[in-house]
């Protein structure tokens, strides 16, 4: 012993495990790519379909609102005339 300090002796990596290496990588990170993308496209559908539906919703609301209230005019032409009637049948139309 010399009391030398030797160098580490560094083992080269071979050129294919390094292009094996890249090429996976690539690949991955286009897996990953081609999945958002597909998530991407059906959270769009789904959000159209609420969309869609949201504006279906609309239009009934609005019509429910118009047949609430000729229900309304209907139950108050009603007891007007149920009004009218019970005063003619007690005796007020003589």
């Amino acid at each position: 012993m010399s009391g030398a300090i030797e160098a580490p002796v560094c083992v080269s990596v071979p050129n294919k495990v390094d292009r094996t290496l890249n090429m996976s990588i690539i690949f991955a990170i286009f897996v990953q790519t081609a999945g958002a993308l597909l998530w991407a496209g059906a959270a769009a559908a789904r959000l159209q379909s609420l969309e869609s539906h949201a504006e279906d919703a609309r239009d009934v609301n609005e019509r429910l609102a118009r047949i609430e209230t000729q229900i309304t005019m209907t139950r108050q032409s009603m007891d007007r005339i149920e009004g009218r009637l019970d005063h003619q049948i007690n005796g007020g139309g003589q």
